[in-house]
């Protein structure tokens, strides 16, 4: 396995074997492989091979078809109920919710035992969906008091099981978004509950969630469930997101945070990557990493923004904070060293890392030594935001560098989503620098015209360099290009 796997190649099966029959044509002219070979290996992913392909294609079709169709029947059911909420006595409300979901669970019991997978599985997320409901339902029956995120948290126990005992990666993964609701309504529920004027405004750190979190990662890499690890690592970032709140932090240092903790995740995924885990375990990391790293250094590339961050802040920012940071940027920078300085490494990942670890390096000098200006009572709060701020140059040359690694990353890993990406990213950069800056010399009519006409040639230009780059990916294209 490539270095650079742990990224994710792209790829369709049709230009896998079409690149494979040009390639076996060569290897047979250049006394690589016989003729006979040739027939053999063509013969082994002929049209039989397509078939499967296609059949496996249709499979998903049929999957996504019947999972709609139990969404339709479980807001049907629920409409039903609630449409005819006042004049269902309380007995026949039950029996229509325990019949509903045990209907749902049997029927998609009964059609799995007889080999209708994908019909069945459905059903039975149809049977998890009217569960919850359920417990909702139940609650307003009995006028039972379920406080923040309890409804979630029984939901999310009562998917898991089944889940667990089906190996569902679609059951796990919506356990695994019902938990994160779980954690965010017991965080925030005070919040939402003071809003309509009851309840107190207290956030918590609500630790409670890993439990459900460590299980979740546990299966997934267990039964190596690339979705599953990948909801699952997105409420760990939503949570480590709603724990920056009870720490006295800004805008500013929360950005700074996951800048660093986006180059731990692409550290994550790298070494996993070697640790023999497939592209689907490390995918998550990657992307949720350079998410990160790139929409933090952008956010950091305007000035306004700059000349609002103050040193005092930092003495309000809570320990737990500064531990975390720390940490993550402690691993995330030596393991970068560690890439860089190994000669067996591709370059462009020993390059790649080693910007990494002085970009976090550079992040703390950012942090420990803000530059802001001076603002007397006498200037505006316009003026002030618009100072040139030190550090804005820099942190444009890093979000463009950023791009401009992204797009030849995409290129070198034969990737185009990473290439679409940083080609987006590029475009939002340059219309961002011409709002802040030459709008303040041409004025609004002025401004909207010349830069109506700089964006059509920008995007002329961008799309005749992403056809070029789309062009040689293909040429480049290899037999581990095929998903």
């Amino acid at each position: 396995m490539s270095e650079w796997s742990f990224l994710g190649r792209g790829g369709t099966i049709e230009k896998f074997l079409e690149k494979l029959q040009q390639e076996a044509s060569f290897w047979v002219s250049e006394g690589i492989i016989t003729e006979e070979a040739r027939q053999k290996i063509l013969g082994r992913y002929g049209g039989e091979y397509l078939e499967r392909v296609k059949v496996s294609r249709q499979g998903r079709l049929t999957q996504i078809i019947v999972t709609l169709g139990a969404i339709l029947i479980g807001a049907g059911v629920l409409l039903f109920i609630s449409a005819n909420w006042d004049t269902i006595p309380k007995g026949f409300k039950l029996l229509i919710i325990f019949s509903s979901i045990a209907v749902a669970y049997g029927a998609g019991l009964w059609l799995e035992s007889i080999q209708f997978e994908r019909t069945g599985r459905s059903l039975i997320f149809l049977g998890s969906i009217l569960y919850g409901a359920g417990i909702a339902l139940i609650a307003q029956i009995y006028n039972i008091e379920a406080g923040n995120g309890t409804i979630f948290l029984l939901w999310g126990v009562g998917v898991i099981l089944p889940g667990l005992a089906l190996a569902s990666e679609l059951l796990l993964s919506f356990s695994a978004v019902l938990f994160i609701a779980w954690t965010i309504f017991e965080r925030f529920g005070n919040i939402f509950s003071s809003f309509f004027g009851f309840g107190q405004n207290e956030i918590l750190l609500h630790w409670e969630y890993f439990i459900s979190s460590a299980i979740l990662f546990f299966v997934s890499y267990y039964w190596k469930k690339g979705n599953l690890l990948a909801f699952n690592l997105l409420g760990v970032i939503l949570w480590l997101a709603l724990a920056l709140t009870t720490w006295n932090i800004g805008l500013t240092t929360v950005l700074a945070f996951f800048l660093v903790f986006g180059a731990f995740l692409l550290l994550s995924a790298f070494a996993q990557l070697y640790m023999g885990l497939e592209r689907n375990m490390t995918l998550p990391y990657s992307f949720f990493g350079i998410i990160g790293i790139i929409f933090a250094s952008y956010a950091f590339s305007f000035n306004s923004m700059l000349n609002q961050y103050r040193y005092e802040e930092l003495s309000k920012v809570d320990t737990s904070y500064w531990i975390l940071l720390i940490f993550f940027a402690a691993v995330a920078v030596l393991g970068g060293i560690a890439i860089s300085l190994a000669p067996q490494m591709n370059k462009f990942f020993r390059f790649g890392f080693l910007g990494l670890t002085l970009l976090i390096i550079f992040t703390f000098m950012f942090l420990l030594f803000p530059a802001t200006p001076q603002y007397t009572q006498s200037d505006s709060y316009y003026r002030y935001a618009n100072v040139l701020n030190p550090y804005t140059l820099p942190w444009n040359i890093v979000s463009a560098l950023e791009i401009l690694g992204l797009i030849s990353l995409g290129y070198v890993t034969n990737e185009r989503r990473y290439v679409n990406l940083g080609t987006l990213f590029f475009g939002i950069l340059v219309m961002s620098r011409y709002f802040d800056v030459f709008s303040l010399y041409f004025g609004t009519y002025g401004s909207f015209m010349i830069g109506g006409a700089l964006f059509i040639a920008l995007g002329f230009g961008l799309e005749r360099f992403r056809r070029k780059l789309l062009q040689k990916l293909s040429a480049n294209s290899n037999l581990n290009a095929v998903e």
